[in-house]
C-alpha cells in the first residue's frame, strides 16, 4: 500500500517544484494580455509597446483578481520601470501591480549571469530598482526562470520634503520576476502589502507566459 501511495505522490511533488507550463486551475487562474494598453507610448518606448502580444497566466489566492489599476500605488520611479501595469486586487482592494518589459539577447553570457542581461533595465537604479541578488531562481522552464525579488525605492514622502536622495531610506516590498527567453519579455509583480512566504512562492510557481 505504501509503495502504491509513493508511486502516485512522487510525480505530484515533482510538478509542484517547477514553474507552470500552462494556465492555472479553474477558479483561481487569472490571465492578462501584454501590452495591456497603448497608454504611455511614445517615440522612446515604442519598441516595447509594439511587442508581439503575449498572455500571462497566474494562479492567485481565493478572492484575488487582476484588473485595471485604479492607481499605481507606487512612486513614479517604481511604476515607470515596467510598462502597462495591471492592478492586483484582493477582495476589491488594490494590493499591487504587474507589468512587463522587453530585453535584448546577448551572446556569450554564462548561464548563471543571464539574469543580469534580462533585468538590466530595472536592477541598477539609484532611486528605484528591483533587487534579485543573490540570484536564486525559484523554478525554471525550457524558456525561462522565475525568481522572488525585492522592490526598492526611496521613501516618496521624504523625497517630497526636499531631502537629498542620499539621506532618504529605501522602502522594500515583495516582488516576483519571470522571463521568457523565446519572446524576450519579462513580467514583474510588485506587492504593496506583505504576503506570507508560502503564498508568495505559490503565486510565483504558477506563472506562465504564452
Amino acid at each position: 500500500m505504501l509503495k502504491k501511495l509513493l508511486f502516485f505522490l512522487l510525480p505530484v511533488m515533482v510538478l509542484l517544484g517547477g514553474c507552470s507550463a500552462a494556465q492555472g486551475k479553474a477558479g483561481g487562474a487569472q490571465t492578462v494580455s501584454f501590452p495591456a494598453s497603448q497608454e504611455g507610448k511614445n517615440e522612446y518606448n515604442a519598441a516595447i509597446y509594439d511587442t508581439e502580444p503575449f498572455t500571462l497566466s497566474v494562479e492567485l489566492p481565493e478572492g484575488w483578481t487582476l484588473g485595471d489599476a485604479e492607481q499605481s500605488g507606487e512612486p513614479a520611479d517604481v511604476d515607470g520601470l515596467l510598462c502597462t501595469p495591471v492592478g492586483i486586487f484582493r477582495e476589491g482592494e488594490q494590493v499591487g501591480t504587474v507589468g512587463f518589459n522587453i530585453y535584448e539577447e546577448a551572446e556569450g553570457v554564462p548561464p548563471e549571469q543571464y539574469y543580469q542581461v534580462v533585468y538590466s533595465a530595472i536592477r541598477l537604479g539609484s532611486v528605484a530598482f528591483w533587487n534579485v541578488d543573490p540570484y536564486q531562481p525559484l523554478c525554471q522552464t525550457d524558456n525561462g526562470e522565475t525568481t522572488l525579488a525585492t522592490v526598492c525605492y526611496k521613501d516618496p514622502q521624504q523625497m517630497a520634503e526636499g531631502k537629498s536622495a542620499a539621506e532618504v531610506p529605501y522602502i522594500e516590498e515583495q516582488g516576483i520576476l519571470s522571463y521568457d527567453r523565446e519572446r524576450r519579455v519579462y513580467v514583474g509583480f510588485h506587492f504593496t502589502e506583505t504576503l506570507a512566504q508560502d503564498e508568495l512562492e505559490a503565486i510565483a510557481k504558477s506563472i506562465a507566459i504564452a
